[in-house]
């Protein structure tokens, strides 16, 4: 008889491995659930305890309009319930770090509204093993704005680049805020701006997309006629987009030539709105935020030319600069006085 068939003969050999392996097994069954899962209902007060208790080092910098965004889905109940909350609790300590989570914190605080979430706990060694986690769970990147479209079922923007995109969903946010600039009266400590409260939130702008979905196919349409890429490009600033899907929404059949004639620019007589917008979206760069609605109110004062049917125009002009908001011929748009 073989060695080996000794060894087998004996129960060395795979029942002796297979036993091992059941042995470990049952050991490690025995052991602390390195992770515990659970729904919570969190109050502001807990939240503001995390946020304090939890501080983690090598947390990156807490982003305002981030909290702002999501505390504005907390007001307008549009909130993702469960969403995640990463936990790292030291071993043979009462100390813990908070891994991901601190902006859905902090706008349970600002919202001052509780919100239910799933709190992951993971037990570590030590900070340095806390860290490892931190690298492979906080890694939420903000979809890209095309990405964002993308899921809205919106075929129009396949051609798009990723700015022109973000630039749609800039003018989408001046519509719905009427075009105005004002300090957030719902989330505390809000810089002056576009009210993020009312269309910070994805919810809101997703909304507005639908509300305007046929006017961006019209006017997207219109752009295909455009002269050259930089003329498209020009045409697909925040600004005068935004006034241009005002204008396709309210009034598509002389929006639609109005703008495939700016586009096309071929024909166009001089001192016309049509080659005065033209010239001016040559001659002037694009902007954001609060110069977006200036220029807004320059392309609403030659669209309303148009509208009226005026044949020329000595100069383009800002419309009603001293007043908040844009009004637009033709449609809901006011500025107020």
């Amino acid at each position: 008889m073989t060695t080996l068939q000794q060894r087998t003969s004996k129960g060395n050999g795979r029942r002796a491995t297979m036993v091992s392996s059941k042995k470990k097994k049952k050991n490690r069954d025995k052991g602390t659930r390195p992770v515990v899962s659970k729904e919570e209902w969190v109050t502001p007060a807990i939240a503001d305890r995390w946020l304090k208790l939890g501080f983690f080092d090598f947390q990156r910098k807490m982003k305002l309009a981030r909290v702002e965004e999501l505390a504005g889905e907390m007001l307008a109940d549009n909130f993702e319930p469960g969403t995640t909350i990463n936990i790292a609790e030291l071993m043979n300590s009462t100390r813990f770090v908070l891994i991901n989570g601190q902006h859905t914190l902090q706008a349970i605080i600002d919202s001052g509204l509780p919100q239910w979430l799933t709190i992951v706990r993971r037990r570590v060694k030590n900070l340095a093993e806390a860290g490892v986690s931190y690298s492979r769970i906080d890694i939420q990147a903000t979809r890209r704005p095309a990405q964002r479209l993308k899921a809205l079922n919106l075929p129009e923007i396949e051609k798009l680049s990723n700015q022109q995109c973000s630039s749609l969903i800039s003018a989408i946010k001046l519509l719905l805020a009427d075009f105005e600039h004002k300090p957030s009266t719902s989330i505390a400590g809000a810089k002056s701006g576009p009210d993020r409260a009312i269309f910070g939130s994805a919810q809101r702008w997703a909304e507005g997309i639908e509300e305007y979905r046929d006017a961006i196919r019209k006017y997207l349409s219109a752009l295909d006629y455009a002269s050259d890429g930089n003329q498209k490009r020009r045409l697909m600033r925040s600004s005068v987009l935004a006034v241009g899907l005002a204008t396709m929404r309210y009034q598509p059949e002389k929006a639609w030539n109005y703008w495939a004639s700016i586009a096309a620019e071929d024909g166009l007589r001089a001192n016309t709105p049509e080659m005065r917008t033209s010239n001016w979206l040559r001659e002037n760069k694009g902007g954001s935020g609060g110069v977006s609605i200036k220029q807004a109110k320059y392309f609403a004062f030659g669209w309303k030319a148009h509208f009226e049917g005026k044949t020329t125009l000595s100069a383009l002009r800002s419309l009603e600069p001293n007043l908040p908001g844009v009004t637009i011929a033709g449609t809901p748009f006011n500025a107020r006085g």
